[in-house]
């Protein structure tokens, strides 16, 4: 599992096709992309994370806070192409990533694992053609891999 994860001011992901969209506050944009071999039992461990990353700045202006402590928003976009390969050649491989069915499967146990938990997540449209409209705020983006 590849997790890219932005610090924003705000952001907003459309449905290109019916026009749908979802958006947050000041919070978190986690893009996230399954691979084979990935494990659910990962998920409370990769929440905890990211809802609790200190990525915002108390009044010293340390990054010693995080979404849970400031009450701050978190969307979680599918992006299967962070399984992308670009070492060989000039087009993506994409071999590690999941499957369509199996990552969606993923997808839907991974909001289902934050709500179980209690955590708030606003999510992005699974398989379809999203606009993303992300305005990063540091800029702070963190890549994990679980």
């Amino acid at each position: 599992m590849i997790l890219v994860i932005q610090k924003v001011s705000r952001a907003e992901v459309s449905d290109r096709e019916t026009g749908e969209s979802r958006k947050i506050g000041p919070g978190l944009v986690v893009l996230i992309g399954f691979e084979k071999g990935d494990k659910t039992d990962i998920f409370p461990k990769v929440l905890d994370k990211t809802f609790n990353l200190r990525v915002f700045e108390d009044k010293e202006g340390k990054l010693n806070l995080s979404v849970n402590d400031l009450g701050y928003e978190v969307m979680v976009v599918p992006n299967f192409t962070l399984a992308g390969n670009i070492q060989k050649g000039r087009r993506p491989s994409f071999d590690k990533a999941l499957n369509f069915e199996e990552s969606k499967e993923m997808f839907e146990k991974f909001l289902k694992a934050a709500k179980e938990l209690g955590y708030s997540v606003t999510p992005g449209f699974f398989g379809r053609y999203m606009s993303v409209h992300i305005i990063n705020d540091g800029p702070v983006t963190l890549i994990g891999r679980f």
